[in-house]
């Protein structure tokens, strides 16, 4: 076996063979698996989507494709510009509807204009208010928000008092007015539009069908929304006489 010295050259001092065959051996190991995962960093986490709920006034409501009626859009609530995708159903206090069918059943001023009358600056809204939103979105990876459930108010006063007053004719009530008095109080009507509950006229009515103001805010004709505190359904009893179709017999 040769020596250190007949490798390295003859100025070099001898040195065992067992020493010759480690030095060589720390020498052409590779680096172990731990220390390259201490080196390597890690992969960065791919973007996730955000949950964004969004409650405010409508500044403004567009409408992608007036001819289509699962048409999609955008609204802008406190400065946010939100999409609302296409087939979404947008719920009211008991309806529900398209946003094409938002726009195609508004107030026939607003209809003229191309405008849903429920955001603040639309020219048909005279109210200077828009109507409320309730939105559940999502913040996408790429920062657009984008609704996933959408619900407009027109308006939430809350008005508690004693009925004082009921025009059976007219179909209204009044509230915390002198007894049996038709000028004081606090008119309340029904959004009735299908005058299922109700039949209207007179002081105070709308120009929309049974005096509603708006009918895509209309009560659910098909089961009682209005009720008294004891949980009594409402309805204003009429002295019009009208046919209609008894389905429970």
């Amino acid at each position: 076996m040769r020596t250190a010295s007949q490798f390295f050259g003859r100025s070099a001092p001898p040195v065992a063979a067992g020493a010759f065959l480690l030095l060589a051996l720390a020498v052409v190991l590779p680096p172990s698996i731990t220390t390259l995962a201490q080196v390597a960093p890690p992969p960065p986490a791919p973007p996730t989507a955000q949950g964004v709920p969004v409650i405010g006034e409508v500044e403004r409501l567009t409408l992608n494709t007036p001819g289509d009626v699962w048409s999609g859009g955008a609204i802008i609530v406190g400065g946010q510009v939100i999409t609302i995708p296409r087939n979404l159903l947008i719920d009211y206090p008991a309806n529900r509807l398209t946003l094409q069918q938002t726009f195609a059943q508004a107030p026939a001023a607003c209809v003229a204009n191309g405008e849903s009358g429920l955001a603040k600056l639309d020219k048909c809204n005279t109210l200077g208010n828009g109507a409320l939103a309730t939105i559940a979105a999502n913040r996408t990876s790429g920062g657009n928000v984008i609704a996933g459930d959408v619900f407009f108010q027109k308006g939430i006063e809350t008005i508690r008092g004693t009925v004082t007053y009921i025009n059976y004719a007219e179909g209204y009530y009044r509230l915390d007015g002198n007894p049996n008095d038709a000028t004081t109080g606090v008119m309340v009507r029904l959004n009735d539009p299908s005058a299922r509950h109700s039949v209207q006229l007179g002081a105070g009515c709308a120009g929309g069908p049974n005096c509603s103001p708006d009918p895509r805010f209309t009560e659910d004709p098909d089961n009682y929304t209005q009720a008294f505190e004891t949980g009594y359904p409402l309805c204003i009893p009429s002295t019009a006489p009208r046919t209609f179709t008894d389905v429970l017999n």
